[in-house]
């Protein structure tokens, strides 16, 4: 019995030692600033990309941008798009002012179809969804449109799989913006 119990004991001991936990994560610096994002930025990390966050970058951060606009189908989650909505608007502008030294115009847009959706190459899309049957950022290289999806409504009680996406492609870009410079 002793020895189970010395057993048991290293067990419990050596699994405390190999479990790692990481404090959340909520802020970047960003030039002379801080950023405050707000869900756990180690969770929007784990936000696939597709197909890659280059593509991602080159849409999204392109200089010659003058406009984009962010649309979403009014629901019930309206409360939801508003939040990623506004996270998104003033991080792209500040990521545009900073890169290109210019402030874009960025717009939210009720659609009742995604038939609906305008885009260019100067004038990107993003498109936000709640519900949806993933959490995840695609970029639609040819349609010039970036699909933001959160695939529940609460991750925790403060944040929601749309903000882990959105936080995601913001992530995205301010990781290329460090490497290029």
């Amino acid at each position: 019995m002793k020895r189970l119990m010395i057993l048991l004991l290293l067990v419990v001991l050596v699994a405390g030692c190999t479990q790692t936990t990481s404090e959340p994560v909520h802020d970047i610096e960003f030039g002379d600033r801080t950023l405050h994002f707000r869900a756990d930025l180690n969770e929007a990390n784990k936000v696939p990309v597709i197909p890659d966050e280059n593509e991602l970058f080159l849409l999204l951060a392109n200089p010659f941008v003058e406009k984009m606009r962010i649309y979403f189908i009014p629901s019930e989650m309206n409360g939801y798009y508003s939040v990623a909505g506004y996270e998104m608007t003033y991080k792209l502008v500040t990521i545009h002012k900073s890169l290109n030294g210019k402030v874009i115009q960025i717009e939210a847009v009720p659609i009742n179809s995604t038939d609906e959706i305008t885009a260019s190459e100067i004038e990107p899309a993003i498109f936000m969804k709640m519900p949806a049957n993933n959490t995840a950022v695609i970029v639609e290289e040819n349609n010039y449109i970036v699909n933001v999806f959160g695939n529940s409504t609460l991750e925790d009680k403060t944040y929601s799989g749309l903000d882990l996406a959105a936080d995601k492609l913001l992530l995205s870009i301010f990781s290329k913006l460090e490497t290029k410079g």
